[in-house]
């Protein structure tokens, strides 16, 4: 039977599926660009937090490189999977007021939609504070989210993706909705997976995330209130150039003051 919990935006079920589902991505082409700017200041061996680091597909990938790296995130699903991965990654659950042993870090990256899971502007004033407070003085912080100029000029369209694995033949329709006055997008995604050889009866799931979509100006703000400074806006990795109206995703660049 299966259980709310598992159902839940970053809970076992799509945990299990999470690596198969981001494969389009390229995490070492991605970290190549994450090297390339944390090494402007960083040598190999320094410490790097990975904040809502999920299955830990970036942080393993720093940690061959030499990098000394602690994941976190809310979802004890997420470090599950990324605790079955060899690697030399310290994984962590829960947010960093309950690990308040972590840091100075030498460098701080949150991937993906992390922030967008915030649900207003104290709490991501909230989360930048936190952030900063385990930051050594003049160290980077590089985060990624949704681009609300982008998204309410071309508002996301129903989207299926078919992938293969283990598991079988995985269908993943994504279904958005948005209500752009309160700054709000939802994305249910409606998943299949079919076993190898039809060896059992498929099985159908929807998962649901709920996203609040920040301005430039609005995280620059909450970045500043925290104490960073040096804010640059670019697009989403691996890309990491000025950001324009169309880039769907966006990575801020920025160094704790």
């Amino acid at each position: 039977m299966t259980t709310d919990s598992e159902l839940s935006a970053y809970g076992r079920r799509f945990a299990e599926l999470y690596d198969v589902i981001r494969g389009y991505r390229d995490a070492a082409g991605e970290v190549d660009v994450l090297q390339a700017v944390f090494g402007r200041s960083l040598d190999k061996g320094a410490t790097i937090l990975d904040l809502g680091c999920g299955t830990g597909l970036h942080a393993v990938e720093l940690a061959k490189r030499g990098y000394k790296v602690t994941g976190i995130d809310l979802s004890a699903d997420m470090i599950a999977v990324a605790q079955q991965k060899k690697s030399d990654v310290t994984f962590l659950c829960g947010s960093l007021a309950e690990h308040k042993e972590l840091g100075p870090f030498d460098g701080c990256m949150s991937l993906g939609n992390v922030i967008n899971c915030l649900d207003n502007m104290d709490s991501l004033c909230a989360f930048f504070e936190s952030v900063a407070a385990v930051l050594k003085p003049k160290s980077r912080f590089i985060c990624e989210c949704w681009n609300p100029i982008a998204v309410i000029k071309t508002p996301p369209t129903r989207v299926v993706r078919n992938y293969e694995s283990k598991a079988g033949k995985i269908a993943r329709v994504a279904l958005p909705k948005w209500d752009f006055m309160k700054q709000e997008l939802e994305i249910d995604y409606d998943i299949e997976i079919t076993p190898p050889k039809n060896s059992a009866p498929a099985a159908r799931y929807r998962i649901n995330h709920h996203l609040c979509l920040f301005t430039p100006l609005e995280i620059e703000f909450c970045l500043k209130r925290a104490g960073f400074e040096q804010i640059e806006i670019r697009s989403g990795l691996p890309e990491f150039q000025t950001a324009g109206e169309d880039d769907r995703m966006l990575a801020v660049n920025c160094l704790k003051s």
